[in-house]
């Protein structure tokens, strides 16, 4: 069970890598309209796919329904010069 510590949080968009900084953003929806976002190390960011993928792999493998897995599309897309 996750902790309730966890703050729910939807995807809001996926920034290309940021070749000066040698990151890739992520920003999240929080509750109450609040955004967060964070730029992550590339190694950082390989490390979290395939974390995600192992989980989301095993838990697809005890779903009958594994439609409930694809993602939606991101409710924004990074414009130019948009601050992560």
């Amino acid at each position: 069970m996750l902790p309730h510590t966890y703050i729910d949080a939807d995807l809001r968009n996926v920034t290309p890598v940021c070749e000066a900084r040698q990151r890739i953003g992520i920003g999240f929806d929080l509750p109450n309209n609040k955004a967060v976002r964070v730029a992550l190390t590339l190694p950082a960011a390989a490390v979290m796919r395939d974390v995600l993928e192992g989980y989301i792999n095993s838990f697809a493998g005890t779903q009958s329904d594994t439609s409930l897995l694809i993602p939606s599309e991101p409710k924004s897309h990074p414009s130019e010069g948009e601050n992560v």
